[in-house]
């Protein structure tokens, strides 16, 4: 790793992760993958979504999470699962976004940065963090969620069986990083009022900074 990089381990400051966003990651409680993650093209869950806004109403759903529910994010996949595959559901310990299983592994922690966490529709997106009306109306138990952080916040550290693996400095720190459109919208300068990042890919992405929240009633 590090002989094709020329870069050595010590040189390492830090580890920021980022990834596809909205995907789900679940684990038992040995810390073991479940089923294949769902990730955010996945179109399966629609029933699910018309069950949020029933569960939610529209207008209420979009007042705390900033969206309407569509069927890429995180939480219709939680609930497509629970209907589909209770025994897996039955054991699920852990519930994850796809970078943040690599967090998992370098750590040995569960942890999600707020940008990403904001795209599973649980977040409370005015306080940031998990809502507890969002886990109570869907029936998911907040210990099932990592703790949140901001990008910048330190959420552990490599542990020397992830040094071992991958050539890494035991205690190098790992930060929460971001999900791959936040990550782009930084790389791009989108960090304050007036500046906008356009991603036009697999999906299109329009970010722009806000200095409060904003939430458009529509979602």
């Amino acid at each position: 790793m590090f002989g094709q990089t020329r870069v050595a381990a010590n040189e390492i400051a830090a580890i920021g992760l980022t990834g596809q966003m909205h995907g789900l990651t679940l684990l038992d409680d040995a810390g073991n993958v479940l089923r294949p993650a769902i990730l955010w093209n996945d179109q399966r869950t629609g029933k699910q979504c018309d069950e949020i806004r029933e569960r939610l109403g529209k207008a209420r759903l979009v007042q705390i999470t900033g969206n309407d529910a569509l069927t890429g994010f995180t939480a219709p996949k939680i609930l497509w699962v629970r209907e589909n595959e209770p025994d897996v559901f039955a054991r699920a310990r852990h519930i994850l976004l796809p970078k943040d299983y690599v967090r998992f592994k370098l750590t040995n922690g569960f942890a999600v940065d707020r940008a990403d966490g904001a795209g599973t529709i649980l977040f409370d997106v005015k306080n940031r963090d998990w809502s507890a009306e969002m886990l109570r109306a869907l029936d998911i138990p907040l210990d099932r969620l990592p703790k949140t952080f901001e990008g910048t916040e330190i959420t552990g550290y490599v542990t020397a069986e992830a040094a071992q693996s991958t050539g890494l400095q035991v205690g190098t720190p790992v930060v929460g990083g971001g999900g791959d459109q936040a990550a782009q919208a930084v790389g791009v300068g989108a960090v304050q009022p007036g500046i906008v990042a356009l991603t036009l890919g697999t999906s299109g992405v329009v970010f722009a900074s806000t200095s409060q929240p904003f939430i458009e009633p529509e979602g």
